[in-house]
């Protein structure tokens, strides 16, 4: 049924001329086409000053205006993080961080040391919690809001100034060089059965060793001093 049609069509490929400028079916179609262009362009525009016109009047209400924060006299509320009531509280918050570096029990110290190896791990795992689990059941006089308390100081303390947190926390071991000993290696068995540390951990475990190791022996090179 299509083929008259693709004759006819073949026909009028053959012969198409193209029509002169004053044909009125040229200037109908040049009409026409500049009819849907200024009805597109005027439904822009109308749409455009409605949705403007909407923004200033929801947001440019004073309710509005209040919730969010923005003052009625021009003058924009400070962020939160700046305003001087927060920025005073942040300051005492890090002066009393900065207070209990040197200050603290065992549980302390063990927090600090499992924060600091944890640290480095740049991730959480499941062994950094069974470590914690491990230092909570040994302490049992330690209530669990209580040691989430302490990890979440230490933690803190950390953040303020990590190298003076690890150079004070001989000042939070106990006298006692068993204890101390006991302390150490509680926390190496630990860490080593919960934790498969990258380089960085091991570095800061055997740090801490060390560090537990001297304190320990100069502790009781003084006390034979004393004793002599």
């Amino acid at each position: 049924m299509m083929r008259p049609v693709a004759s006819a069509a073949d026909y009028v490929r053959a012969r198409r001329t193209p029509a002169s400028l004053p044909n009125p079916f040229i200037t109908m179609q040049q009409q026409f086409s500049q009819t849907m262009v200024d009805a597109l362009n005027l439904f822009r525009d109308v749409r455009d000053d409605l949705v403007e016109r909407t923004f200033h009047a929801v947001y440019g209400a004073p309710l509005v205006q209040a919730a969010c924060g923005i003052s009625q006299s021009g003058e924009p509320r400070p962020r939160p993080g700046l305003m001087p009531s927060i920025l005073a509280a942040a300051e005492q918050e890090e002066r009393r961080l900065r207070g209990r570096i040197a200050e603290g029990n065992v549980l302390d110290a063990a927090a600090r040391v499992l924060v600091y190896i944890g640290k480095a791990q740049h991730r959480l795992e499941k062994s950094t919690f069974d470590a914690l689990r491990k230092l909570l059941l040994a302490h049992p006089e330690v209530s669990p809001a209580e040691f989430k308390a302490a990890l979440r100081e230490q933690w803190a303390i950390l953040a303020v100034d990590e190298r003076a947190a690890i150079d004070a926390l001989p000042r939070l071991l106990p006298a006692d060089a068993a204890a101390r000993r006991a302390l150490a290696d509680q926390l190496q068995a630990i860490v080593a059965a919960t934790s498969k540390l990258n380089a960085g951990g091991k570095r800061r475990l055997m740090e801490i060793m060390h560090l537990l190791v001297a304190e320990t022996s100069r502790r009781s090179a003084t006390k034979q001093v004393a004793i002599g």
